[in-house]
């Protein structure tokens, strides 16, 4: 295979991921809103409130998403996927939490802020970070 081929076959490869990425990430989101607009307007829990566990839902789907769909990882190691998995949202929960809060400052509608905070923090640093998480392991030789 040429450098050209071999280039444009993992072009393709990273669009495809992207795209599937931006669909179960929108499935996430979209568990995300309706969880934080629940706390919110159902247990009339403050936004701030609501944001952390409303984040942990979207998260757990993002993660099954992840795993099965975009990165097709499902033959690696659970455990080590989902505990790498944990450190990245975790640095992930922080960053949206932060950027959420800012948001909020600004006067901004509450899930105009979700919207922005999570999608920022998705290309910048989630969506990247995975690639490292669900990385395939290279065959040992024995």
């Amino acid at each position: 295979m040429s450098h050209e081929s071999a280039l444009r076959v993992r072009v393709s490869s990273l669009v495809k991921r992207l795209v599937s990425g931006v669909g179960v990430g929108g499935v996430a989101t979209l568990v995300d809103l309706a969880t934080l607009t629940l706390l919110v307007e159902a247990l009339q829990l403050t936004p701030s409130q609501a944001n952390l566990p409303a984040l942990f839902v979207g998260a757990s789907i993002q993660f099954l998403g992840c795993r099965h769909v975009v990165f097709e990882a499902k033959d690696g190691s659970l455990s080590r996927q989902f505990l790498a998995f944990a450190g990245v949202e975790l640095v992930t929960l922080t960053l949206n939490a932060l950027v959420f809060q800012a948001l909020l400052g600004l006067s901004l509608p509450y899930v105009f802020a979700r919207l922005v905070a999570t999608f920022g923090v998705f290309m910048l640093f989630s969506f990247p970070a995975w690639h490292w998480v669900f990385r395939r392991r290279a065959a040992t030789v024995a």
